[in-house]
């Protein structure tokens, strides 16, 4: 009795697994297209922001980072509605 509801459980769970995985999107790349791209390397305070963190004095200083911050903009070919 336990093999048949361990067996019961586990097609249940692989059918539940199944149902909710959606690849129809994901497999769809090809109606996407890449229309600009932009790749900066900032330390602007206002795209990349500020932390603060206390110094061995006990006192607060202020770093900011340096990061790879990049735009791009893509076109939807298809008549499928990505998101908003």
């Amino acid at each position: 009795m336990k093999k048949f509801s361990l067996s019961l459980f586990i097609a249940f769970l692989v059918f539940i697994i199944l149902a909710c995985s959606n690849t129809e999107y994901v497999n769809n790349v090809e109606h996407l297209k890449l229309q600009k791209t932009e790749v900066r390397l900032t330390d602007d305070k206002k795209i990349v922001g500020e932390m603060i963190v206390p110094d061995k004095k006990n006192k607060s200083k202020r770093i900011v980072p340096t990061e790879l911050y990049y735009t791009f903009t893509m076109e939807n070919t298809s008549n499928n509605i990505m998101a908003l």
